[in-house]
């Protein structure tokens, strides 16, 4: 996996670099990435203090998700929650999509 990060208004720090590493480790144990890029933006004007965005790209639909936190590691949290759940939610439809039709008999069978 190549990982891409941009840093926007803040200075990146080991420890943020770390956490984001390993999420996207997380990440990769659900579903092959390919290419995450992550954006860090600290926000002056905002009530929000960090918005976290990334892209995954990986076999299938590419997965966007952002993240708004008064912390990083609150941003950083809500960011890897969304990731996760669209993860989750798009192998449960895969598995539902992948049986057959009830009553339709497999070929083989006759």
């Amino acid at each position: 996996m190549i990982i891409k990060l941009e840093w926007f208004s803040c200075n990146p720090t080991q420890k943020w670099e770390a956490e984001i590493h390993q999420m996207l480790e997380e990440m990769a144990t659900l579903k092959q990435i390919s290419l995450a890029s992550v954006r860090v933006e600290e926000l002056t004007q905002s009530s929000q203090k960090y918005h976290l965005t990334t892209i995954l790209r990986m076999p299938g639909p590419d997965v966007l998700a952002h993240g708004d936190g008064f912390t990083f590691e609150e941003a950083l949290k809500k960011m890897a929650d969304k990731i996760r759940h669209t993860l989750q939610t798009r192998a449960a439809a895969s598995r539902r999509e992948d049986g057959a039709t009830r009553g339709v008999k497999a070929i083989h069978r006759g």
